[in-house]
């Protein structure tokens, strides 16, 4: 009687270890993939936003060349400036998410250099 308990319990427990390291190994990769898609906006904004700030760059030195500006100029350089505001604005989202994340972890103790 008492071996039929002891067996009980120990295949109690290795049930409890191997759900515990199934939900952990889930739990891993659901992290890893939340990762890599902040990581693939991140560099999608970052995209946006320089390449906003260089068609402008461009306009700006078309404008300066020919000394006259045009609706054309205007309204592309409006959409550019539209565009890097946005993904700016992206990129600080994405930036307090990692923040929150690592404070949330308690690695806001760790110096980054």
């Amino acid at each position: 009687m008492r071996k039929k308990i002891f067996l009980g319990i120990n295949a109690l427990i290795l049930l409890l270890l191997i759900s515990s390291a199934v939900f952990g190994y889930i739990h891993f990769k659901q992290n890893n993939k939340y990762e890599k898609y902040l990581s693939h906006q991140l560099t999608n904004e970052v995209s946006t936003l320089s390449s906003a700030t260089v068609l402008n760059d461009y306009l700006l030195e078309d404008v300066l060349s020919t000394e006259k500006i045009t609706k054309s100029h205007l309204s592309a350089m409006k959409t550019n400036y539209v565009n890097t505001l946005e993904a700016g604005n992206k990129v600080l989202d994405l930036a307090n998410i990692e923040l929150n994340r690592m404070y949330d972890n308690n690695e806001h103790n760790i110096a980054y250099m």
